[in-house]
């Protein structure tokens, strides 16, 4: 009872400092969250570094394009009217959303990996396109223009579903991955909507498309990394277990062979 009497003041001199102090309440959580993700296998902490920049990217170019385009064709040399403006911007949108029903149709039938790689292409070859058009004014610019923001928003929209379908195929997505995943998402949000917003107000807005086109690239990199990273992990398991199953039934073979030496020299 003396004891319990002594440890209860310490208890709570321990919280009021915790209080007190937020940075060592920030230091103890950094350190449960530090033993946490040491706990994780060693598959999961290969493909995490991987799975920050994919989504960094992924999130950042979204927006960037989500929040920059109306003013890119409003503003800039297409030189968009109102009404085009809108509409561009419902097309983009609407393309986002069915292109999400699209590709879980597509991947009841399809490989993850393979719907990824093919998202990853299209992703940034429409982002190309629209470094390439024409800038001017004329008709077919901006028809061009219109039909490659909405293949753009068919292409983009499903990368974030599969490639946690990816990821899930290697290791199951555990509650670090999904932090790594909002993490990488939020920061890439932040960010490359702050440099984009920087570079066309230093630089106008004809580096929209630049912009746009450089974080794809950075995108189709990391998500093939991630591809790439899966096939390893799932080979490396792979062979892991056949080595183990050899070595079972090694042990099974000698086991039968030592029975049989007995039952041979009981019978002698």
């Amino acid at each position: 009872m003396k004891k319990n009497r002594q440890q209860m003041p310490n208890t709570a001199t321990n919280l009021a400092d915790v209080r007190a102090n937020p940075f060592r309440r920030l230091f103890r959580a950094a350190q449960r969250w530090i033993s946490t993700l040491m706990r994780e296998n060693r598959a999961t902490l290969y493909i995490i570094p991987s799975i920050f920049i994919t989504y960094l990217a992924l999130v950042g170019n979204e927006r960037v394009f989500g929040k920059f385009m109306f003013d890119y064709v409003k503003c800039g040399p297409l030189s968009f009217s109102t009404h085009e403006g809108y509409a561009l911007n419902a097309a983009y949108w609407v393309s986002f959303c069915l292109a999400r029903l699209i590709v879980f149709v597509i991947t009841l039938r399809v490989s993850c990996k393979l719907v990824m790689a093919g998202l990853l292409l299209g992703t940034t070859a429409t982002s190309l396109g629209m470094c390439l058009i024409p800038k001017d004014s004329e008709r077919a610019s901006r028809i061009a223009f219109f039909v490659l923001s909405t293949g753009f928003g068919l292409f983009k929209s499903p990368l974030f579903p599969t490639g946690l379908g990816v990821i899930n195929t290697a290791v199951p997505v555990t509650g670090i991955i999904t932090a790594f995943v909002n993490l990488g998402s939020a920061l890439g949000a932040a960010l490359l909507q702050f440099l984009a917003g920087a570079l066309i107000e230093n630089h106008g807005q004809v580096v929209f498309p630049f912009m746009v086109f450089g974080t794809a690239c950075l995108l189709m990199f990391c998500g093939l990394s991630i591809i790439w990273m899966t096939r390893w992990i799932i080979n490396k398991k792979s062979n892991a277990a056949s080595s183990s199953l050899s070595l079972q039934l090694d042990a099974c073979l000698m086991n039968e062979s030592e029975t049989s030496k007995e039952v041979i020299k009981s019978r002698l």
